[in-house]
């Protein structure tokens, strides 16, 4: 049940990034994806706190204003720190990792934001399952999970845990279509960006590009680059 508007997250974002948004969506089209006409996209970060899940939902919530109502899917696989249902001011009994876990089936854990155009599949705090995604079981049910929901959507957001703490998003990676790395300004250092880089690309991930997030001023031409 809602405690309060989902929509106050669209408020919360400067003007300009609807543009950003809307060059990121092109770039993606741009990158010729297999099955391009449905895409399941991975987001990132060589660290925590770089500003992962306010991108993987803004694009979202874009995405489904321009691009019409229940085309997107939004999916929390950051297990090991669950918080949309507490930026969204949602409550929800299940999660992803109830759906894992075959507790329950994926449609009694997808939240439809009916206003907004959006489908959520949010993870939830529990005892015991912050490093599910270490069990080879849990991967292969996630990789079969995604390949389900993907023609259903025309995008599939996912949020992946940090790069360099984790070996979740090296090997989440390789079940998506491409991955983007979300990068702080100031704060994340050349070292780790290409250790996170680098690490991904061993995995075998197809990384579309960066996304350099919290910046002071806005320079268009640097927010992405695409490699």
């Amino acid at each position: 049940m809602k405690e309060k508007d989902p929509s106050a997250l669209i408020k919360s974002f400067p003007s300009f990034f609807s543009d950003e948004f809307r060059k990121l969506q092109g770039s993606i089209s741009d990158a010729k994806l297999v099955g391009n006409e449905r895409r399941v996209l991975m987001f990132t970060s060589s660290q925590s706190q770089e500003g992962v899940t306010s991108i993987v939902l803004g694009f979202g919530l874009f995405l489904a204003r321009n691009d019409g109502p229940d085309r997107v899917l939004a999916m929390e696989a950051n297990v090991r720190n669950p918080s949309w249902l507490e930026t969204l001011g949602l409550k929800q009994e299940n999660g992803l990792q109830d759906v894992l876990e075959e507790k329950v089936p994926v449609e009694e854990a997808i939240l439809m934001l009916r206003d907004l155009g959006i489908s959520v599949l949010p993870a939830v705090k529990s005892s015991g399952s912050s490093d599910m995604l270490s069990s080879e079981s849990y991967r292969r049910k996630l990789k079969t999970l995604l390949a389900e929901l993907k023609p259903r959507y025309q995008y599939v957001l996912v949020e992946a845990p940090p790069t360099l703490p984790f070996v979740d998003a090296r090997v989440l990676s390789t079940f998506c279509d491409a991955v983007i790395v979300v990068l702080e300004a100031n704060r994340t250092r050349a070292e780790q960006i290409n250790d996170a880089l680098n690490g991904l690309k061993a995995a075998g991930a197809n990384v579309l590009g960066i996304i350099l997030n919290k910046r002071d001023f806005h320079i268009p031409n640097y927010v992405y680059r695409f490699l």
